[in-house]
């Protein structure tokens, strides 16, 4: 797993679960703004459950993960969702989920196990008290009221040893209702964790059976890519309009969309797909690459150093194709492969262009 991946989610998620228990009051309109209606139905549904509470089974072996919690730093949101992935979790690792909740006052995961009936008994007022107690934007919080008042809505609740837990029905999600900066920016790199995840378990599950040289190849392969993606989320994604010190929706969709272009290509070219491409195509194309990076940089200086440093990383990137490559598809010259990937490198480019001549 990317380590930038990681730090960018348990951040984001920090300022998240930090945010909303430090939050005073019930329901949680600490960023309402305006007063409050008390007459309002989503303030009324409120206040109906305020004394909802779980069974007292359900807390056991909370007080042993608050111990946990301190020494080992259980992560509600990461366990929740790694466990949610996983379509054979047993029991135990939603039992897992819940204490470490339980124990760090998570109120977004123990609003969704209750509205779920993941690893619990579906328990939609429970859930609902636990999503007054979190609170959020305006919009948000009504739209989380609005959904858990309707038992009609209700998620199946899993059976163990059963599928995924409502497999083919929508499971009720923190991030359905995302209106304000922080709880969008907050599910993006939720969403951009678990995409890096489910795509590296692709890419184990493919390259399980090669041989140690190839994996050892790969493995550099992987880490020039994720410089390189990295680089395009940083510099070559449109931030404007996102809170700078949060990873932008924007940036994450960049970073997916190269990890998930490399899965597409690997999977490709196991099938036999190999690239061909001519003498005279890749210098022409290594022409073109030339001409649109300048044309960037001429274009629009101010943002120069963060394309240049993104094409460094566009370059590592190439050559470790290039060697690997070479061990893997042996058959396959170097030539096909720069050419393969200056021609999408060329079309970023005059994307970029394109974009920020018309910011101006």
């Amino acid at each position: 797993m990317n380590p930038r991946i990681i730090a960018t989610t348990l951040f984001a998620l920090t300022v998240w679960v930090d945010t909303a228990s430090a939050a005073p009051g019930y329901p949680n309109t600490r960023y309402f703004g305006n007063p409050v209606n008390p007459q309002a139905r989503w303030y009324r549904a409120c206040m109906r459950v305020r004394d909802a509470a779980p069974p007292p089974s359900d807390l056991a072996g909370a007080d042993a993960a608050a111990g946990g919690a301190q020494r080992a730093r259980c992560d509600a949101q990461l366990l929740y969702y790694d466990t949610l992935d996983n379509a054979n979790a047993p029991a135990a690792d939603w039992a897992r989920v819940r204490a470490c909740a339980f124990a760090t006052h998570d109120q977004a995961v123990l609003m969704m196990l209750y509205a779920n009936g993941l690893g619990v008994a579906e328990n939609r007022d429970l859930a609902l008290k636990y999503a007054c107690s979190l609170g959020g934007a305006p919009l948000e919080l009504r739209g989380r009221t609005e959904t858990l008042s309707h038992p009609s809505q209700s998620a199946a609740r899993p059976v163990e040893g059963d599928a995924l837990p409502g497999a083919g029905i929508a499971l009720f999600d923190q991030c359905d209702d995302a209106a304000s900066r922080l709880t969008i920016n907050t599910c993006a790199a939720i969403a951009q964790r678990r995409d890096a995840h489910a795509a590296q378990l692709r890419l184990e599950t493919l390259a399980a059976r090669w041989p140690a040289q190839d994996r050892a190849a790969l493995a550099r392969l992987q880490t020039a890519l994720q410089a390189f993606a990295d680089a395009r989320g940083r510099y070559e994604a449109d931030l404007m309009g996102t809170l700078g010190t949060l990873y932008a929706p924007a940036a994450e969709n960049a970073r997916a969309a190269e990890t998930t272009q490399f899965l597409d290509d690997l999977q490709r070219y196991e099938k036999g797909w190999l690239p061909k491409y001519t003498p005279g195509q890749h210098a022409g194309f290594t022409s073109q690459l030339d001409q649109a990076y300048r044309k960037v940089l001429a274009d629009d200086p101010q943002d120069a150093a963060g394309v240049q440093a993104t094409e460094q990383a566009w370059a590592r990137y190439r050559d470790a194709w290039v060697a690997f490559g070479a061990v893997r598809y042996p058959a396959v010259p170097a030539q096909a492969w720069e050419a393969r990937l200056s021609a999408r490198r060329i079309q970023q480019l005059r994307k970029l262009q394109r974009e920020g001549t018309g910011r101006k």
